[in-house]
């Protein structure tokens, strides 16, 4: 009997594959993934469209959620910088009086982070002017500049944390009949893992992403636990 210790390539959420079924009477639609990049677009989206003034500039902006996203044990995450991944969604518009004529309206959006807290700012100018009379038979405009910030914040989820790579104890049993062997792992904390040993392959899978919607309609992965292995 000899041993082999063999460093294996940790494989995170690797080869897109899902699992649909329906229930006796249609009623359930369950969908599984095992890459995050493989997780549906979010369609429909449903933000909250709550309402800021300033002056004459009226608006809304919205986190809405994150592309990508997993969630681990009631804990939110994404593979990398949380702003990076944000979805903002927005809408503002010039409040002039009637008469008065909108010469600029400039937006721009830009997304920050600082501890738990994400941060998205809508900032705008708005250059507008009305007609005032310098005498008779005489007008002239008189412009007004207007600069307005609207934000959101919201609670920010985690950056997936680095998995380690395991180490695994190949163990070749000798055995005149059939070949024989054991596989002994070492920190199992990962969700797929592919084992390779001369010509032969097996794929061990104990997490699965089962993709489900937040209220607002953005699609996420639940990260699952499989109570079955498969090889090959």
């Amino acid at each position: 009997m000899r041993f082999v210790i063999l460093p294996l390539l940790l494989l995170f959420m690797i080869q897109s594959a899902y699992a649909e079924y329906d229930g006796i009477f249609r009623i359930l639609d369950e969908r599984y993934v095992e890459n995050v990049a493989d997780l549906p677009e979010s369609k429909d989206l449903k933000p909250d469209k709550n309402i800021q003034r300033s002056g004459s500039i009226e608006g809304w902006i919205d986190i809405v959620g994150f592309r990508q996203m997993i969630r681990e044990d009631g804990i939110d995450y994404v593979l990398g910088s949380p702003a990076d991944y944000a979805i903002v969604q927005y809408d503002a518009q010039p409040k002039v009086c009637p008469r008065c004529v909108v010469e600029s309206f400039k937006k721009s959006t830009s997304i920050s982070t600082a501890e738990d807290q994400i941060t998205a700012s809508l900032e705008m100018q708005l250059i507008w002017f009305e007609w005032v009379s310098c005498g008779k038979n005489c007008a002239r405009k008189k412009y007004h500049t207007e600069t307005a910030t609207f934000q959101d914040r919201e609670h920010s989820p985690k950056i997936y944390p680095s998995l380690p790579e395991p180490q695994v104890i190949v163990t070749q049993y000798n055995n005149s009949l059939y070949e024989n062997i054991g596989i002994r792992i070492f920190n199992d904390n990962y969700t797929k893992i592919t084992f390779r040993y001369q010509d032969k392959q097996a794929v061990r899978t104990l997490k699965v992403l089962h993709v489900e919607n937040t209220s607002k309609g953005i699609v996420y992965g639940n990260m699952t636990m499989l109570r079955l292995q498969n090889g090959q």
